[in-house]
């Protein structure tokens, strides 16, 4: 019994000698994003969720980025170059989206150009370049007795006839809008931007002129009278006007320093971006603050841009 005892006081001992298990390490913080990371990701997510089926993926290689398009096509976001884009220069896709559109009034003439420059390599890979190529995308939309040709990929016909089911009820609701929607100045019209040698976006059947006002376009402005009638002109534009294109992913010239107050262009990345990424994130935010992270689609986006954009780094 005494042995018995020993073997059992023994045990307890031992026992209470044993050294607990060391608790895990715990996982390093991650590397906080630049500004410049933060920007580049919520470019990548305006593009692909503005234009689903057409930007399909972005990769990174080395110091440069590039996004992918429904026909491969592996488009650079930044090459980094200075431009001077009062000449005809080939923007990348991160100057196109560097000025931010913002919504709400207009008190005058902008003192920035957001949508302005325009995504010359994103638009050809989307909907081609060549006249009969992109033609053979149109479709009628019925426009207030016109009927209009829009490009039916990607969304700019679907955009341009849900936003002409609004102006409708708008225009008999408050007959002051009519004289600035109808009739239509034109949408497709394979030209280029006059003064350049590129390509205006109606071109690509994206974009809509509405009703023709002499003092509409900033190149066809000589005297201060005229610029100050122009300037007048954006002042009184109703907002539910652009409110309605901007809902429906066109942005508004007359929010151009360089203004086109009757030209809209179908730019949802651009609205994207301005409706959900006008703020940078708290410190303590994911890069993709502001979007609803309740959308399971959104999120695998993002999931999408993180793994492809995420560079690893050695301890």
């Amino acid at each position: 019994m005494k042995k018995l005892l020993l073997i059992l006081i023994a045990g307890l001992l031992t026992a209470c000698t044993v050294k607990p298990e060391p608790e895990p390490e715990p996982e390093p913080e991650p590397t906080p994003l630049s500004a410049y990371e933060i920007n580049l990701r919520r470019d990548v997510l305006s593009l692909m969720a503005g234009y689903p089926g057409g930007v399909v993926d972005v990769e990174r290689e080395g110091d440069r980025v590039y996004v992918i398009t429904e026909n491969g096509s592996r488009l650079v976001y930044d090459d980094f170059e200075v431009k001077d884009f009062e000449t005809d220069v080939l923007p990348d896709l991160q100057d196109t989206m560097d000025v931010l559109y913002y919504f709400g009034g207009v008190t005058g003439r902008s003192t920035t150009d957001p949508g302005r420059i325009k995504p010359y390599t994103l638009l050809d890979a989307l909907y081609g370049h060549e006249k009969a190529e992109i033609a053979d995308d149109l479709q009628k939309v019925a426009f207030f007795g016109q009927n209009l040709n829009m490009n039916a990929k990607y969304g700019a016909y679907e955009a341009l006839s849900a936003a002409v089911t609004e102006l409708g009820p708008l225009m008999s609701a408050d007959t002051t809008t009519v004289p600035y929607i109808t009739p239509s100045s034109g949408t497709w019209n394979y030209r280029l931007i006059s003064g350049t040698t590129v390509l205006s976006l109606h071109a690509y059947g994206i974009a809509i002129d509405f009703k023709f006002n002499s003092y509409d376009y900033w190149r066809w402005i000589s005297t201060d009278q005229q610029e100050a009638i122009a300037i007048q002109r954006i002042a009184d534009y109703p907002d539910a006007i652009y409110a309605i294109m901007e809902k429906y992913g066109f942005i508004w010239g007359g929010k151009w320093m360089h203004y086109d107050t009757v030209h809209y262009e179908y730019r949802p990345e651009l609205i994207f971006k301005a409706t959900y990424f006008s703020e940078a994130p708290g410190e303590k935010e994911p890069w993709y603050t502001g979007i609803d992270e309740t959308d399971e689609e959104l999120m695998a986006l993002v999931e999408r841009i993180d793994e492809q954009l995420t560079v690893e780094t050695t301890p």
